[in-house]
């Protein structure tokens, strides 16, 4: 028995697999979502694939808007192994309605709560300030109709159909935006939907806000929560350690604020939010601690693309060492049927190409507990120049430019002066001195500059040149440091004369 415990965890020391695949924490993989109330025969219908491969889904649902036959579904996926998920009460974060057996007594005096109608309990928010207002417009209200007095110019029109809330600093008051047809009128409702919007006819300058910049108060949150959890208990299920953010809504939630109140605390291991949003790569630089939280789906699209995209998406990513999120809301235009097929044939690519299929409360583990994150291997973080596993006749997480690709002999050739070939995107980086090796062989000699860039930060790029003369070693070296907060990295490989050359056995490591 210790022998069987032994030989994994020596095939993880040396970085590499039995398998020759690289170690679960660090390859990257996918995960399939799935959003809102779909008919249940739609869930078991997609169960079905799912089971037949012996693979799960997340189903992100809004628990307040079902009745019993969704609940046996919501139940039957947990039994299975699926991963159910709170995508909010209501498919919002403004309001939610009475916990069963619950009164408004058991409301009206928590924090997060603004007023309380019938059954339904309309939460706090955080009052924009004059610094939350970037478009100023002066306007005119009349009962439930706003219409702006001076016509925008362009980039103000583009920026204007994107804004969710009226906020009039004079009043210190806030309204729901609506579009209408006329691009110089909006409809008005209350911040929490209401239809009560009953405006004098008056004109003030007004703030126009996106989502983004508006938010619930904390205990907001933390009502919003304890609603789904409250509701969860009360069919018998398992309670959902995943929230989702949900989209279309007139406030969004940040990552940071998704961790501090949905995880410290109700328990809550992940979020999928839209501000500050997570890469999802392994060793991610986190310095909060809130990237699991921010793990935003929309990397591939099994619904909307068909399977040869899906697999080139994956391929790549998984090759880059990501973790991808799928987006489907289960209505593909193509019908039914077809869409179950081609998501039968995708998980079986999956299995046949050995990518990690998991959930997202299982990734957000692999990417950012701490006990991942101390198994500091050493490991090749180059993507291989032996794996194209969507068969385009490319290596995977390669972009071939002036180059072409052998898939027997895995050499690159370059074909004229300029850019051969880059891998942009890299994840996986170890911080700290870092050895970029690979081989050139050359019948005219050549010169090749190697260029490095850290996307999403303000480091310098790195650049060197690499001078191989007919007939020499080929073999060629660069030592150097990758930042402490650079979670990916973009290399590039251009031929700079009219040599020819053939590089192959790119590696990056550790030093």
């Amino acid at each position: 028995m210790k022998i069987l415990l032994i030989l994994p965890l020596l095939a993880g020391i040396s970085g590499i697999c039995a398998t020759g695949e690289l170690p679960k924490y660090q390859a990257g993989g996918i995960c399939f979502r799935m959003d809102d109330n779909q008919n249940p025969q739609k869930w078991q219908d997609v169960a079905a694939v799912f089971n037949r491969h012996k693979l799960k889904l997340c189903a992100s649902l809004n628990i307040r808007r079902m009745g019993k036959p969704h609940f046996e579904m919501l139940k039957r996926l947990q039994l299975e192994g699926h991963e159910v998920m709170d995508h909010s009460p209501l498919h919002c974060v403004t309001k939610i309605k009475f916990a069963p057996g619950k009164t408004a007594k058991d409301y009206q005096d928590l924090p997060g709560v603004d007023h309380i109608v019938d059954n339904n309990v309309y939460l706090s928010y955080v009052m924009p300030t004059p610094g939350d207002c970037k478009i100023r417009l002066k306007v005119r209200l009349a009962k439930d109709t706003l219409t702006l007095i001076d016509k925008p110019d362009g980039k103000i029109a583009r920026e204007l159909r994107n804004a969710r809330v009226l906020y009039i600093p004079a009043e210190k008051r806030v309204l729901q935006l609506s579009r209408t047809r006329n691009p110089l009128e909006y409809k008005l409702k209350s911040i929490w939907d209401e239809k009560n919007v009953n405006e004098k006819v008056h004109e003030v300058e007004a703030c126009f806000l996106r989502d983004r910049n508006f938010s619930m108060t904390p205990e907001a949150i933390e009502l919003l929560g304890r609603n789904a959890l409250d509701l969860f208990a009360s069919i018998g299920a398992k309670r959902p350690y995943t929230w989702i953010q949900p989209g279309g809504g007139v406030s969004s939630v940040s990552s940071d604020l998704a961790a501090n109140v949905l995880g410290k605390r109700l328990g809550y291991k992940s979020a999928a939010t839209y501000i500050n949003k997570s890469l999802k790569v392994f060793r991610e630089y986190n310095p909060n601690g809130t990237c699991a939280f921010g793990m935003m789906w929309g990397n591939f699209d099994e619904e909307k693309h068909d399977l040869k995209w899906n697999k080139t998406r994956i391929a790549d990513l998984v090759a880059l060492h990501h973790v991808a999120i799928g987006h489907s809301h289960m209505h593909p235009k193509d019908g039914w049927d077809k869409y179950l097929q081609r998501l039968d044939q995708l998980l079986a690519w999956c299995v046949a190409e050995k990518i990690p299929v998991r959930t997202q409360a299982e990734w957000a583990d692999l990417l950012y507990s701490s006990a991942a994150n101390s198994k500091d291997n050493d490991f090749d973080v180059f993507p291989s120049l032996k794996i194209d596993r969507d068969g385009n006749g490319c290596p995977d997480g390669f972009q071939l430019k002036r180059a072409s690709w052998d898939s027997q002999t895995q050499i690159i050739t370059g074909l004229r002066r300029g850019e051969m070939f880059a891998v942009k995107n890299l994840a996986g980086l170890y911080k700290g001195k870092n050895r970029l090796t690979f081989s050139v062989d050359t019948a005219t000699g050549c010169q090749i500059k190697v260029s490095i860039s850290f996307p999403k930060t303000n480091n310098p790029a790195l650049k060197k040149t690499f001078s191989l003369q007919k007939g020499g070693d080929g073999k060629c070296t660069w030592d150097f440091d990758i930042p402490a907060n650079a979670s990916l990295a973009d290399f590039s490989w251009q031929l700079m004369n009219d040599g020819k050359c053939k590089i192959s056995k790119i590696s990056l490591r550790k030093k």
